[in-house]
């Protein structure tokens, strides 16, 4: 308890390996003889053993989305990297949750990224609807990767009465409503969307049927192709929680990858977006938490979500080791009931 005197704790739980536990015969014995259909049901057996030691030390259970399951307790929290689709379910069948997708301050994002980013699911409000006085054109496309799989969807582009307006489909993620629409030229679009990978803004050629160009992903160009589809594509629809289970998501978290951060580039991935003052602040009405105990460098700035603007140019070696303090905790939420109006991060003062 002197070790985590905090009254949560994470235990990680994502992308488990489960390759040898299916290889184990003694483990695959032990899961016949307790009816555990899956190696999930197999993690979840742990983690429940595992919450009833914490519960018996008054700690509550923070995990990543891997550890949801419907044998565990309502009172452990899930911190969603996967994104808002993940955390709308968990907040549908009565678990809380907070956010991480977008938060992520390894990323080289402008700050006005993470601001934007909505702890709440969206709707799409009518995006995707097409009238009869409406046209609309849809094109597949393909975006190959330096690392892992190509990024594959498709966008449509719908003209109205009141101009453009679109969405666009990733494949095995919701429908999401693109920004910005311009034509460059009888031939060539731009449009924006922030996406997992960060604020996208596609440069799009089209002739005929074929599609080509580039994605632009912060500084850097990904060759795009495609072609135009016969259909509107159907899409998966946002998992938005109505108003009662809006109250499970508790806010955010500014999260930082260690694996991809040095000494010589902590402060930089820190500041601006990470610290200023002394306070520290989850996204959500009444979810704020004091945290005196880290030393602030100069300066009377604050940090909402873990994002804000530095109260000095480069901070000293002491106030880079209090911002990864102040990064790297969970920030908890307080037990006041919540106000009538939630402020979500775009609209919080910086």
């Amino acid at each position: 308890m002197a070790i985590f005197p905090d009254s949560y704790l994470h235990i990680g739980g994502d992308e488990v390996d489960d390759s040898q536990w299916r290889a184990n015969p003694a483990i695959q014995k032990f899961m016949r003889g307790k009816g555990l259909a899956d190696s999930h049901a197999l993690q979840a057996y742990f983690n429940r053993r595992l919450e009833t030691i914490l519960e018996k030390y008054h700690r509550q259970m923070v995990g990543w989305d891997e550890i949801y399951h419907p044998d565990l307790p309502k009172s452990i929290l899930i911190q969603s990297w996967q994104g808002l689709d993940a955390l709308g379910e968990v907040a549908k069948h009565g678990y809380r949750g907070i956010l991480s997708t977008g938060f992520y301050l390894d990323q080289p994002q402008y700050t006005a990224y993470h601001y934007r980013n909505e702890v709440v699911p969206q709707g799409l409000n009518g995006v995707d609807t097409i009238t009869d006085n409406d046209s609309a054109q849809s094109w597949s496309f393909v975006m190959p990767r330096l690392k892992g799989s190509a990024v594959e969807g498709s966008f449509t582009l719908i003209k109205g009465e009141s101009g453009w307006r679109g969405f666009i489909d990733f494949k095995g993620k919701s429908r999401r409503a693109v920004q910005d629409i311009a034509w460059l030229n009888d031939n060539q679009i731009t449009f924006s969307v922030d996406t997992w990978m960060g604020e996208t803004r596609p440069v799009l050629t089209v002739n005929d049927d074929r599609l080509g160009g580039y994605f632009l992903l912060g500084n850097a160009r990904y060759p795009v192709s495609g072609q135009r589809l016969d259909e509107v594509p159907e899409g998966i629809p946002p998992v938005v929680p109505d108003a009662e289970q809006q109250k499970n998501l508790l806010g955010g978290e500014a999260a930082l990858w260690a694996e991809n951060v040095a000494a010589p580039v902590l402060d930089i991935k820190l500041w601006p977006r990470a610290f200023r003052g002394r306070r520290a602040a989850v996204v959500g009405a009444g979810c704020q938490r004091q945290r005196q105990h880290v030393p602030a460098p100069a300066g009377n700035g604050r940090l909402v979500n873990g994002l804000g603007r530095p109260a000095a140019a480069r901070p000293a070696a002491g106030a880079v080791h209090a911002a990864w303090q102040t990064a790297a905790a969970l920030w908890r939420c307080r037990s006041s009931p919540r106000p009538s109006s939630r402020r979500t991060i775009t609209r919080a003062s910086i």
